[in-house]
């Protein structure tokens, strides 16, 4: 949605006093870039807007302070979540397809970096554990598109990778959104094709929302390298995942913890398998059925009518998570 349309939609939710949902992903005042704008009046007004029938939904628990320090509006946290209770069902023809696609051979181990490639994402941290795990024969696969912020950070992480002689992978053009269904399904892959035949997924970010790619990895039961942003700090360890940890840098010990889930299929089991069972009970569908029902108590006054109940569970069918 353009940003002169925003304002008339809030309008609209003003005058009608319309009980919202307003689902806040990334506030304007979290980007550098957007501090010095021509718009100010708009985001005063619409981002978001401070109305008594719009209940607002953050999805980490730094946001919903900074929005009452700076708005004084209240909001409640919902996290992103994934469908837990139903493994992802894998198409195991088109994962071999796209790994062909790509020219990977059987035996390569993969180190997948499932992230568009920003400065903040980290991408350089993904490319160093590939050189340091050598001899094993791992290429680092990045299946994103690379320009929304500029190409001078892409660019040298593509040098920096060549310097370093590192295989990596990095594909943009017939990647689609694995929940939109494939336009053309003899040609597109989506990401649910990709993560079957990682062998690791890769996620040192310094910034991020939340962490969908994170609840991603541990829904296709893969291991992973995560950083500790601050998000992550905050409101995912508290949960006790079992995960191969960095501190804003790498270490030999966090390269040892690599090489030995990589070279031990037992021990990788039991690591994802509680992984799952740990995100099962905290990002879950079923957790969001219930947020979504406190919701609608809050914005009615009431006990959520039956037609609206359904609406719940409709939404919690369809809901995926942001991307």
């Amino acid at each position: 949605m353009v940003i002169n349309s925003i304002p008339f939609l809030i309008e609209v939710v003003a005058e009608t006093h319309l009980p919202t949902i307003a689902h806040h992903y990334d506030f304007y005042w979290e980007r550098i870039r957007f501090s010095i704008n021509a718009v100010s009046d708009y985001l005063s007004m619409a981002f978001p807007p401070n109305l008594s029938n719009i209940e607002h939904v953050v999805i980490n628990s730094a946001a919903r302070e900074k929005l009452a320090h700076r708005r004084g509006i209240s909001s409640i946290n919902v996290p992103n979540v994934l469908d837990f209770h139903n493994p992802p069902a894998v198409n195991d023809q088109r994962a071999q397809a796209f790994k062909r696609s790509i020219d990977l051979d059987p035996d390569d181990r993969i180190i997948l970096r499932p992230t568009r490639i920003f400065k903040r994402k980290g991408i350089e941290y993904a490319i160093d554990p590939v050189r340091e795990l050598r001899p094993l024969p791992c290429k680092l696969v990045i299946p994103h598109e690379a320009g929304g912020e500029g190409f001078d950070y892409p660019d040298w992480v593509q040098e920096y990778a060549l310097d370093r002689q590192v295989d990596s992978r990095i594909v943009q053009a017939r990647i689609a959104d694995p929940w939109a269904g494939r336009r053309n399904a003899e040609e597109e892959y989506t990401l649910w094709d990709i993560y079957p035949f990682a062998d690791f997924s890769s996620y040192p970010s310094r910034v991020e929302g939340f962490g969908n790619a994170f609840l991603e990895a541990v829904y296709f039961k893969k291991p992973i390298l995560i950083n500790r942003y601050a998000t992550f700090v905050r409101d995912i360890e508290p949960q006790a995942f079992d995960l191969v940890v960095m501190d804003g840098f790498l270490n030999k010990k966090t390269i040892a913890k690599m090489r030995q889930i990589l070279e031990s299929v037992t021990h990788c089991g039991k690591r994802v398998n509680a992984n799952y069972e740990i995100a099962m009970r905290h990002y879950s569908y079923a957790v969001l059925q219930k947020q979504l029902n406190s919701m609608m108590i809050n914005i009615l006054g009431t006990q959520v009518p039956q037609h609206l109940k359904r609406v719940v569970r409709y939404l919690t069918q369809r809901i995926r998570g942001d991307t």
